[in-house]
């Protein structure tokens, strides 16, 4: 299952309704019909949560569970990955527990004492179940956070042994499995490799590492980007690493390397028709070359910057430099 918000015109879901359709419209299957519906699935309503909490705690009558349901969906508005977070939260918090004695699941304050128990969005949810986790794991999950591709185990190993932590691919191969068990990451029977369960994990993380000193983590997560840049199936390594020393101070970086990178990946996105994206990097490289002192000292690589911009602007319909 995929969200609207996750699904673009190159992605894989999107190709293959684009085949159902072509199928469909086939003259050689006549005996399927010709139209594919779409349907946008919007959040759940209260009945439909007040059902799915009565199944989750194991209660027959759907009226045994109205109180927490209406506090669930009070603060979650139907939104289903909300609300099973928000149950877990619960549950962590001990105000949802299961009784031993009775053999039921129960809670024992009342509908405002639950909504005060209850964090006022998703991400805040989600970054409490982090701290809950093992060190291993936040780690996990925040390198992972940093990176939009779905990573093989030989470089996660890489990007997780930083600083104090070293680790063997069967070491990370664990955590990722123990991450899958507390529903923050899924495997990807496409990718044959593990991603964020949801988008929202994603930004949890990325909320998470803010929290903390990450510019010397950056460094090396872009470092290692740069090592596994070979060859064109591993291109993303350059746009990844690059946006990623873009975004840190400029005290943390070696400018003049950054100038240069930023100028032939922007080489890249142009070969690659992402005029866009070409124009951003070498605004980066613009802004990195003004700052860094050696503008027109370094002639050469002044003047390419400058025409570059100027055949960039100009791609892009802006005729005003």
């Amino acid at each position: 299952a995929y969200r609207s918000n996750e699904v673009d015109a190159d992605h894989s879901f999107t190709k293959l309704m684009e085949n159902v359709t072509q199928t469909r419209n086939d003259s050689n299957f006549t005996t399927l019909p010709k139209s594919v519906a779409r349907m946008n699935l919007f959040s759940l309503s209260p009945e439909a949560i007040t059902k799915y909490i009565a199944e989750a705690v194991k209660q027959e009558e759907a009226e045994g569970v109205a109180e927490l349901a209406e506090a669930v969906y009070a603060k979650t508005m139907g939104n289903i990955f909300f609300v099973m977070q928000a149950l877990e939260e619960l549950v962590r918090k001990n105000i949802l527990f299961y009784d031993v004695m009775c053999f039921e699941w129960r809670w024992v304050v009342s509908k405002v004492e639950l909504a005060n128990y209850m964090s006022d969005d998703v991400v805040a949810t989600v970054k409490g179940k982090m701290r809950e986790l093992s060190v291993d794991i936040q780690n996990l999950l925040v390198v992972m956070a940093f990176i939009p591709n779905m990573l093989d185990v030989s470089i996660l190993k890489v990007l997780m042994s930083h600083g104090e932590f070293s680790f063997e691919e069967s070491t990370i191969t664990e955590l990722l499995k123990e991450a899958s068990d507390e529903g923050m990451l899924i495997f990807s029977t496409e990718g044959k490799n593990y991603t964020f369960a949801h988008d929202r994990i994603r930004q949890a993380s990325l909320e998470f590492a803010a929290e903390q000193d990450q510019d010397e983590l950056l460094l090396h997560i872009s470092q290692v980007l740069l090592d596994f840049a070979r060859g064109p199936e591993m291109e993303w390594c350059l746009y990844v690493a690059v946006d990623l020393l873009n975004s840190l101070p400029p005290d943390k970086t070696n400018c003049a390397d950054l100038i240069k990178l930023n100028v032939r990946v922007s080489k890249i996105a142009r070969s690659r028709g992402s005029t866009g994206k070409e124009n951003e990097l070498l605004h980066k490289a613009l802004k990195c070359l003004e700052s860094s002192g050696i503008m027109w000292k370094e002639y050469g690589l002044t003047l390419e910057i400058y025409n570059s911009v100027i055949v960039s602007e100009h791609s892009l319909g802006s005729y005003d430099m």
